[in-house]
């Protein structure tokens, strides 16, 4: 699956890292949120998790997510 690329119109949103809820697939479908860190390098929004947590399997098992940026200017 390709990376969706962020729309300029929003990038300011990751300038500095954020709190974000990341939304991903159990096993038995139901989705599983978790407020997470974001950060941006750029090209990629990147997600701080350890490898042993729910989230990190779902990941691996189907890498379809969704982000939802929190504007910290606007909480």
């Amino acid at each position: 699956m390709a990376a969706i690329p962020i729309p300029a119109s929003h990038v300011d949103l990751l300038r500095e890292p954020v709190h974000a809820v990341l939304t991903t697939m159990q096993p038995d479908g139901q989705p599983q949120s978790t407020l997470v860190w974001a950060d941006y390098d750029g090209e990629h929004v990147l997600i701080n998790t350890a490898l042993e947590r729910q989230k990190c399997r779902n990941l691996r098992a189907n890498p379809r997510v969704t982000l939802l940026v929190i504007d910290p200017r606007n909480s």
